[in-house]
């Protein structure tokens, strides 16, 4: 603590929400490439990005992952020029090339830096990047493939992608239940 009750610099970078993110995943997740700069040069100085770099939240997604779901070319880039691991995988099997092409992404400047392990990982479909299916309303992330709808009739409209779905109990109202849906639009 600094000398007004402020957390240490360091401890502020290294802290975690209850999903297990890091504020190097938030920087990923914001698509913001300003705040990513800014933040891995913080790290730099802290001496904590090799620490960071690679940090897993609870289903094991690393800030490349984010940064891959979100297809923001300029983050995706600035992780892998500080040796993001390209080739880090979820606790689903999904790496982070697999993340890109799921969540539309097949056509960014940054898939060929992503190797492909020739394992898509559980329940990956083929070929995702078909269409908007759903939209989350924790992540605000498009769905182009499995998501789940809460049938409660006290929710008009909401969705979860697969990531948020882990943890609907943390996040949506106890008892309502969500159907999985599949498809392409």
């Amino acid at each position: 603590m600094d000398s007004i009750g402020l957390p240490d610099l360091a401890i502020t970078l290294q802290s975690r929400d209850n999903q297990g993110l890091t504020p190097l995943h938030y920087a990923a997740i914001s698509n913001t490439a300003e705040m990513m700069e800014r933040l891995l040069q913080l790290l730099e100085e802290q001496g904590l990005l090799a620490t960071l770099i690679d940090d897993k939240d609870l289903d094991g997604w690393t800030p490349l992952h984010w940064a891959c779901r979100r297809s923001n070319d300029a983050i995706v880039e600035l992780l892998i020029a500080k040796n993001a691991n390209t080739s880090a995988k979820t606790r689903d099997g999904w790496t982070p090339r697999y993340i890109a092409i799921l969540h539309g992404n097949s056509h960014t400047a940054y898939l060929k830096d992503l190797p492909d392990t020739g394992e898509a990982g559980e329940d990956l479909p083929d070929g995702a990047d078909q269409g908007l299916v759903a939209y989350c309303d924790v992540c605000f992330v498009t769905v182009y493939w499995k998501y789940w709808h809460c049938a409660s009739p006290d929710c008009d409209d909401f969705d979860l992608c697969d990531k948020c779905y882990k943890h609907a109990d943390q996040i949506h109202p106890p008892g309502h239940e969500f159907p999985p849906r599949v498809g392409y639009v």
